[in-house]
């Protein structure tokens, strides 16, 4: 590209004219350098030669639009010119301008064809030979102009030649310069960047090597990609990839004539829109003009306190390919957790997406799995049972980013605070995944659910919302030949606390006596009622909880070896009792259950009827205490429990086979 050599051409005219320098005055000189720069391509050239004697001259040199030089001076001998070389050039106030053109090619504004009609492409092979021994390059800029602005980036350049060969230091003070001006390039953009070190560069007449002096360091300001901010609290430290090696190597001619292989690490790098952050970010860059290959490795964080997720170490991939999306692959591990990723960026559009995946996460009895993957759920659930699997997706561009994801619950068992579950399955879909956030008609089937009565078989429709809050819209459980149902309800799973309202209906009496397994017991009847749960400071009560008998019913208890309580003298209080419930006709019935979960729960029973062979039917009223047997009754339907048809529909969509 003619734009890479328009230096070299002007020094290699100005020592031309050397041999004809005792000769001719300065005046001459510049207008005989101004003709053969404008004959090159540069229609706005000016040269004014201050100085040309034996040793050497001084000059200034203008290119219009593409810059100009304040200050050339060039030093030569005799044996020098002979070998076709200069001893020395100095240049100082160095203005170098470059234009990025739509088809992302670089070029000198205004330069023209030459006057012959040749030109220098990207074609051609080799290099030309720098015919300079000692080059210094002081007070110097380079400047890109894009479609969207501009960035300048100063720079000092020292360097030697011996034959073909020349080596240079150069320097890159640093200089804040305006990200959007790269749009054209990477997409919408916007900061404040800064370039700081020093490149050793190395010309060989076929190839341009360029390496990292120690770390060429880059800060950023105001960084915003895609739409989306990034912090680099402590810079970024850009080297070769190997010790050695070359961070890029340009090749003139070559089928990719561009070759980079570059070591990139980050301390830290934060979303200040998000909780995240990554840190020990290492980013192996290795491609050319057309592609380019990434490999990545960092620690990902959740900054929340808690945080929703472990810390995970992260591996990533990614590849790009001359105008086509940048795509990539990433798996993140954290104890037993292991998460992957699969998406892609249009640079061009600024807009991309991720496919996040959770394979199954298999909870562990004593409960401790969840909390280590989940930290925001230590003190407020406990798994020992069961496992869970998920996917999401986020999305982002102009807009701020969006997310979304389902998480499969198979078979959990899980405490609550005092609340606790088991068998919970189903599919749960979240419209937000930081936080999570679940909509309202999330349906689960729960085998069991203790909240001071364990309810079983059941089904529950709920949403989670961004206060933390589980708002139940619908729980209802089969049980007994009847219905239990709650009343809506929200409570919060860090902290617990409200008043769950149980309604029974259509209890067969029967049924829910036979559970006992009690010999010689059998009963008729329904029942109704409310159970009234109370959920308060880490513990669960039920106040004043009331199941009725719709309509009369019997009670038989005639067992053929009465255990020891039924067992008195006759004309005794315990014998009285035994003859009365060997056929026990009852009018009204009523239990009241009151107590607290995991403790004793005290059951009454209130029957008020006759035995028409018990003292001529004269009617009775019987009281009963029945502590804690409600509770082993319930219980024992837990094994009899399947999941309903349209949660083993979801389960099977997600890509698991239900119970």
């Amino acid at each position: 590209m003619r734009a890479r050599r328009w230096w070299i051409g002007g020094i290699l005219v100005l020592a031309g004219l050397a041999g004809g320098a005792v000769l001719a005055r300065e005046r001459i000189a510049g207008h005989a350098a101004t003709q053969a720069l404008r004959i090159a391509g540069f229609p706005e050239a000016a040269v004014a030669v201050r100085r040309l004697d034996f040793d050497g001259l001084d000059a200034s040199l203008g290119l219009g639009p593409a810059g100009g030089v304040d200050s050339v001076v060039l030093a030569w001998s005799t044996a020098g010119l002979m070998a076709q070389r200069l001893d020395g050039a100095a240049l100082r106030g160095v203005d170098l301008r470059l234009r990025l053109t739509d088809g992302g090619a670089l070029e000198l504004p205004g330069m023209a064809p030459a006057a012959d009609g040749s030109a220098i492409t990207e074609g051609t092979a080799g290099l030309p030979v720098v015919p300079v021994d000692r080059l210094t390059i002081e007070d110097a800029v380079v400047t890109l102009e894009t479609a969207s602005g501009r960035l300048s980036q100063p720079f000092r350049l020292s360097g030697t030649g011996r034959g073909s060969a020349f080596v240079a230091r150069l320097e890159l003070p640093a200089a804040e310069q305006g990200l959007a001006a790269l749009a054209p390039l990477i997409g919408p953009a916007a900061g404040r960047l800064s370039l700081d070190g020093v490149l050793a560069l190395r010309m060989d007449g076929h190839a341009v090597r360029v390496a990292p002096d120690g770390c060429l360091t880059l800060q950023a300001k105001g960084l915003t990609v895609a739409g989306q901010g990034i912090a680099l609290a402590d810079g970024l430290c850009l080297r070769a990839a190997a010790e050695g090696e070359p961070l890029a190597v340009w090749t003139p001619g070559a089928a990719e004539s561009l070759a980079l292989r570059a070591l990139a690490t980050v301390p830290r790098l934060t979303v200040p829109t998000a909780p995240v952050e990554a840190t020990d970010v290492a980013v192996t860059l290795t491609g050319g003009e057309r592609h380019a290959d990434l490999a990545a490795t960092a620690t990902l964080r959740h900054t929340a306190r808690p945080a929703a997720v472990a810390p995970l170490a992260v591996t990533a991939n990614a590849a790009w390919a001359s105008a086509q999306p940048v795509t990539f692959s990433a798996a993140g591990t954290g104890g037993p957790l292991r998460v992957t990723a699969e998406g892609s960026h249009d640079p061009a559009t600024g807009r991309g997406r991720v496919e996040l995946r959770l394979p199954k996460l298999t909870f562990a009895a004593d409960g401790g799995a969840l909390a280590k993957v989940f930290p925001m759920l230590t003190g407020t659930v406990a798994a020992t049972a069961g496992g869970v699997a998920a996917k999401g997706r986020i999305a982002w561009g102009e807009e701020a980013p969006t997310s979304s994801g389902e998480v499969l619950l198979d078979g959990v068992a899980a405490a609550v605070g005092p609340v606790s579950v088991a068998g919970v399955n189903g599919t749960v879909r979240l419209s937000s995944l930081l936080p999570p956030v679940a909509p309202a008609g999330q349906t689960v089937a729960v085998s069991l659910l203790d909240v001071g009565i364990p309810l079983t078989d059941g089904t529950l429709r709920f949403g989670y919302g961004r206060d933390g809050r589980i708002s139940v819209e619908r729980a209802e459980w089969r049980w007994a030949g009847g219905a239990l149902r709650a009343k809506p309800f929200a409570l919060s799973p860090q902290a617990p606390k409200g008043l769950v309202e149980l309604e029974a209906e259509g209890i067969d009496f029967a049924q829910l006596l036979s559970l006992a397994a009690v010999d010689g017991l059998d009963a008729t009847g329904r029942l109704h009622g409310r159970l009234p749960v109370r959920i308060d400071s880490g513990s669960v009560r039920i106040d004043n909880g009331v199941l009725e008998a719709s309509a009369p019913g019997t009670v038989r208890y005639d067992p053929a070896e009465p255990p020891s309580f039924l067992v008195g003298e006759p004309g005794s209080a315990t014998d009285l009792l035994r003859g009365a419930l060997t056929d026990f006709r009852y009018q009204e019935l009523r239990l009241t259950v009151n107590g607290t979960a995991g403790g004793e729960l005290v059951v009454g029973l209130s029957l008020q009827g006759a035995n028409p062979d018990f003292y001529d039917g004269h009617p009775v009223k019987l009281n009963l205490n029945l502590s804690g047997a409600l509770d082993r009754i319930l219980r024992q339907s837990i094994d009899a429990y399947r999941v309903p048809e349209a949660v083993r529909d979801r389960m099977t969509e997600f890509g698991l086979k239900p119970p």
